[in-house]
């Protein structure tokens, strides 16, 4: 929203001489500011409808900016794509930041900029690409907590998703190169028979067939789609800790006093808890978190009429769990794991 947000400051007229003609120039700096927020909210709309029609056309791409944009996942979808990438960026370092190209980098920080660069010369690449062996050891940094099972389908797919890039790649700065030692015990002179260098000649061949990266936004759709598998996992425990919970809450003399079964169901089926119930729950999902939080928590969901709609106020699983994702908290408790800043050049 931001982005689109065009500067005012050239379109104030000022004349401090003309004091007779002050709101002659006072209505039309109103209308020039009416018209530059009507262009950037047409920006927006385009913009908007745009990744919409990409991702129903399968574009990677504008399949994960629509999923952040209609904030299917949450919080902590976007705090988690946004982990991948800095993981990614930090192991791929130029050979990745380069795809981007520099107005991109540097100059995309808003849309006056664009005021001062030439459009048609900045070369946007359509394809971003990773190599495969960054893409498969960013996996396992990210999911380092994941089954082993589970990481080998992952790191599968990531190879049935490898292809030959269609586009020249920037690598000067990549994987590292051959160590000085290796370089140091090879032959000036080449002593190699005919027959072992057309062996290797056909090798190399091979080598340069073989699929050696992938789309970043495809990768992106694999870890998101190990996240959603998460939170699904996490909504069903969630829902039957309050299940549970709920049933704890009779009392001796509700069920003293109930006569038949049939009271007994529906004693509680709205599924609410009371705060003792509450608060364990909260221990068990978010690891020390302050008591604070738990007695806010709570008290948001029991007063919060955007998700309690009946007039009886109620503490459920649906409620908790649409308040503790709009207050971020599933992705505050992610525990993801340390960032590896350009690790393989610090070595």
């Amino acid at each position: 929203y931001s982005w689109f947000d065009r500067s005012i400051s050239n379109l104030i007229i000022y004349n401090p001489v003309d004091v007779n003609n002050q709101e002659t120039l006072l209505s039309k700096n109103d209308n020039n500011i009416s018209k530059s927020m009507i262009l950037s909210d047409e920006d927006r709309w385009g913009l908007y409808y745009g990744i919409r029609t990409l991702s129903r056309e399968n574009d990677p791409e504008g399949i994960i900016l629509w999923s952040l944009l209609d904030e299917y996942y949450g919080d902590d979808g976007l705090a988690f794509i946004l982990h991948c990438l800095s993981v990614v960026l930090s192991l791929s370092g130029l050979e990745l930041f380069n795809q981007f190209g520099y107005d991109v980098m540097y100059n995309n920080s808003n849309i006056n900029v664009f005021n001062h660069i030439d459009i048609s010369t900045s070369k946007i690449n359509r394809y971003i690409w990773i190599d495969v062996s960054i893409a498969k050891e960013a996996t396992r940094l990210i999911l380092v907590k994941a089954l082993q099972s589970h990481l080998a389908e992952v790191i599968d797919a990531i190879d049935a998703f490898t292809v030959i890039p269609n586009e020249n790649i920037d690598i000067s700065i990549s994987r590292p190169m051959t160590s000085n030692t290796e370089l140091s015990t090879r032959p000036s002179t080449s002593t190699t028979p005919l027959n072992e260098l057309n062996n290797n000649t056909s090798n190399n061949n091979d080598i340069d067939n073989k699929p050696t990266h992938i789309n970043i936004y495809l990768w992106l759709r694999l870890m998101l789609q190990q996240l959603h598998a998460e939170q699904i996992q996490r909504s069903a425990a969630v829902k039957l800790m309050f299940e549970t919970a709920s049933i704890g809450t009779l009392l001796p003399s509700d069920i003293s006093t109930s006569d038949d079964n049939t009271s007994l169901n529906h004693l509680n089926s709205d599924g609410h808890i009371e705060y003792p119930q509450f608060q364990s729950i909260c221990r068990s999902i978010f690891t020390n978190i302050p008591i604070v939080d738990i007695t806010t928590l709570y008290t948001q969901c029991y007063s919060n009429k955007n998700y309690n709609k009946n007039t009886k106020r109620k503490v459920n699983a649906d409620v908790f769990l649409k308040v503790a994702c709009s207050n971020g908290l599933f992705a505050r408790y992610l525990k993801l794991s340390n960032l590896p800043i350009y690790s393989r050049y610090n070595e």
